[in-house]
């Protein structure tokens, strides 16, 4: 997976929490976890956007592969707003694994 590919990863589930936003009333212990959530990874992504990655390395195939396993996690459950811990859990780990990419990066 690409840098690109991992920015647009991190663009599909920014828009899939505001969805999920949409569905929560606003000033609720959910969706201002959420907000944190979708605050905590549009960040992410504007990081990912200014650092270089060695995409070739063994460490970043890891980083990503890990990454790509959890995003297909969320695609399973953020719909369902019955699974709304489940859905905390995995956006933690999503968090979790895209610092962790974040740590291979550099600056340009």
């Amino acid at each position: 997976m690409t840098k690109l590919d991992c920015i647009r990863l991190l663009g599909d589930v920014l828009v899939k929490i505001d969805v999920l936003r949409g569905s929560i009333s606003p000033g609720t212990p959910e969706r201002e976890k959420l907000d944190e959530f979708r605050e905590k990874l549009n960040e992410c992504q504007l990081q990912l956007a200014d650092l270089v990655f060695k995409e070739g390395t063994i460490a970043y195939k890891d980083a990503t592969s890990k990454l790509k396993v959890i995003y297909a996690e969320i695609n399973e459950i953020i719909d369902d707003t019955n699974c709304i811990a489940e859905t905390f859990e995995t956006l933690k780990c999503m968090v979790v694994a895209i610092d962790d990419l974040l740590g291979l990066g550099f600056a340009g």
